[in-house]
């Protein structure tokens, strides 16, 4: 067992992030760091994230807007990442709510197409 540090926030904020997509080519697992909504800080939610195993280094790629929590994730041989996500329904910049007021949810297919060198 190896203990890479902390991965993003404060250490005293719990993050959820069970869904973890490995290209074993390049050496490197892509997640989605959150907590599903939780009370934690704001600029640390749903950040595309990427641990790089050779050298050992996260790489925070962007906050995803819209984006409430990741349910699965993969890496295909090209390379390509797709991240199986649920989020609040958009018309526009509005959110869409229901009959209560609440608003809507929807999943979402996120892709993301990394670069071989990460700076």
């Amino acid at each position: 067992m190896e203990n890479y540090g902390h991965v993003i926030g404060n250490p005293d904020q719990g993050h959820y992030t069970p869904n973890i997509a490995l290209d074993e080519e390049w050496g490197r697992l892509y997640f989605i760091a959150g907590n599903h909504g939780g009370a934690i800080l704001e600029s640390a939610l749903e950040i595309l994230t990427v641990l790089d195993l050779k050298t050992k280094k996260f790489h925070w790629i962007g906050q995803l807007d819209h984006v409430e929590g990741c349910f699965g994730a993969l890496c295909t041989k090209d390379h390509t990442v797709y991240f199986s996500c649920f989020g609040n329904y958009y018309t526009g910049n509005d959110i869409e709510r229901d009959s209560q007021g609440k608003p809507i949810t929807r999943p979402y297919l996120v892709k993301y197409n990394p670069m071989e060198i990460l700076k």
